[in-house]
């Protein structure tokens, strides 16, 4: 692995032109800033219930006002917003500040100012030895309050089927876009899985050196490469999430999870260390899981409130959260959702072994967990119905599902290997024997039903198929036309509680609630379904997103 190596040639170049290439770039919006109007977005806006303020211990904080600057990558913003939310109802003295772009300049040589925040929560591994480097007031003992997997990243829908490491040695995969393994923790943990599976050597020809995991994605959605190196929430959660999907992990047994650490600036003031204790109490883990990290052993915080961590599908979004805010109110657990795709939540539940209660949009989704022997009891709590969804005024004059086969027609889908309502959208369209004809005018396949609905809703799309609760949520942007029942069928949706639940009972508790009369109330003064509509077939378990 000499100089000689066109790897390292070019992992010498991407060195040089680092100081105008921070280690993480800022995640992109999914969708327009028109799409707050419809559900959030695609995981993107992850939830939980709106909730009164904490019930944690008064602030030992002094009276007066306490700033604090923390510092972080851009990857952590969405836990770390959260987590400062709920660490300043307890503590209403401090004024948390978070700076998302000086840990990047440092770290990649951009700046020669030295950090002026108070805390700096960064990766445990290079990047904090370069932080390190660059400022030498950041010499204490890191607190390790997360971890975060690796991923191989791919286009939706996996078209190369790469499963496992092996197969990134195939000839139909030309190029493996990675981060320097020297100066990225991802790159780094990439570089020893290669080498615990004896592929470095071989793989080395065809690693593409990117300046961040971030670019690394860029360059799969480019088509540069065929599997990026990145982060899980990213693709999860992030940037990435309607474009790529989750190859493979790299594998737990044989190479570590990435550490997450938070540490002081020089001596740590009083607001500081109330910070990075409460980074790893349980709340605050509770809040790193819901955004696709995984969570370090709690610390225990005196009178910590149970939370449930609940993979739930997107569309479930605006009756869930009403739901998990009464029982809050009612029981004090905390209910936090991770909101995404199915297939997204079931990889990373099966992957990280992580979560109390799980709920897609599709009952063939919890019989996938159930598989993989992670489901322990499930309840029926509602049942969705898919629609024609048009943009105002219908412009294209589209009546049948047949329609969506004309000639001009911008089509727009739920993705079938991702998305519970896309296979069943493909069914639908098989049974009109228009399925072929159809794949002519898609114009995009959503990875989640908040991106299909903003799709139609603001004109980029004709028509669209989606549940029926989530298209009468933007009547007022939409029209919505039934499908024929000879050709639509009725979609189940299932809570499951967990095998792997940290808190069983609680997890049943919130089950049975749920299910109950009160629960069904909610549901339908949203426009869900809790009775199953007639003269309509059953969508079947078998082959849901397989097809």
């Amino acid at each position: 692995m000499g100089p000689e190596n066109a790897y390292w040639r070019e992992v010498q170049a991407v060195r040089r032109l680092r100081s105008g290439c921070p280690l993480w770039a800022p995640l992109l919006a999914l969708v327009a800033s028109g799409s707050a109007l419809i559900l959030g977005g695609c995981g993107l806006r992850t939830g939980s219930a709106v909730t009164p303020a904490a019930k944690t211990k008064a602030s030992k904080l002094r009276a007066g006002a306490a700033e604090l600057t923390v510092a972080a990558p851009q990857l952590f913003k969405r836990a770390l917003d959260d987590i400062h939310r709920e660490f300043q109802l307890g503590h209403p003295a401090a004024r948390l500040q978070l700076q998302t772009s000086i840990v990047d300049e440092l770290a990649s040589a951009k700046t020669e100012n030295p950090m002026a925040g108070d805390v700096v929560v960064v990766m445990g591994g290079p990047e904090l030895a370069a932080l390190r480097d660059r400022d030498p007031a950041l010499a204490g003992e890191p607190a390790h309050v997360a971890n975060v997997a690796v991923i191989v990243a791919v286009p939706r829908g996996n078209p190369l089927k790469l499963k496992a490491l092996k197969d990134l040695a195939r000839p139909d995969v030309k190029h493996i876009a990675v981060a320097d393994p020297d100066r990225d923790s991802s790159g780094q943990a990439f570089r020893e899985a290669l080498r615990q599976a004896n592929l470095w050597e071989k793989l080395q020809p065809k690693l593409q050196v990117a300046a961040s995991p971030h670019a690394s994605c860029e360059a799969v959605e480019k088509g540069r490469a065929e599997a990026a190196v990145t982060y899980a929430p990213c693709v999860l959660f992030g940037h990435s999430q309607s474009t790529l999907g989750i190859g493979l992990f790299l594998p737990r047994e044989t190479v570590p999870l990435v550490q997450v650490v938070a540490l002081a600036r020089g001596p740590a003031s009083e607001p500081a260390r109330a910070y990075l204790d409460y980074l790893r109490q349980e709340r605050a883990q509770a809040l790193w899981a819901k955004y696709g990290f995984e969570p370090v052993a709690a610390k225990p915080a005196g009178e910590s409130e149970v939370s449930l961590l609940v993979p739930c599908g997107a569309a479930l979004q605006p009756a869930m959260d009403v739901i998990a805010e009464t029982y809050y109110r009612r029981t004090g657990v905390r209910v936090d959702f991770a909101y995404a795709g199915a297939q997204m939540l079931l990889g990373q539940l099966a992957y990280s072994r992580r979560g109390d209660l799980y709920m897609p949009g599709e009952a063939f989704w919890v019989d996938q967990a159930a598989k993989r022997g992670l489901v322990e009891d499930t309840r029926t709590v509602c049942w969705f119905l898919p629609v024609i969804m048009v943009p105002k005024g219908n412009p294209k004059n589209i009546q049948t599902v047949q329609d969506m086969a004309k000639p001009g027609v911008r089509v727009g889908i739920g993705h079938p290997k991702a998305l519970a309502v896309g296979p069943v959208t493909k069914r639908i369209m098989q049974r009109a024997g228009i399925w072929e004809a159809v794949q002519k005018n898609v114009v995009m396949q959503a990875g989640c039903i908040p991106e299909l609905a903003n799709a139609v809703a603001m004109k980029a799309a004709d028509a669209g198929i989606l549940w029926d609760a989530c298209a009468e949520m933007v009547e007022e942007h939409v029209d919505i036309i039934k499908i024929d029942p000879r050709l639509n069928e009725v979609a189940e949706v299932m809570l499951a509680t967990l095998k792997v639940s940290q808190h069983p009972e609680e997890a049943r508790k919130f089950m049975e609630y749920v299910a109950s009369d009160e629960a069904a109330a909610i549901f339908e003064e949203r426009g869900f379904r809790t009775e199953r509509p007639q003269g309509v077939r059953l969508a079947p378990r078998d082959d849901g997103g397989a097809n």
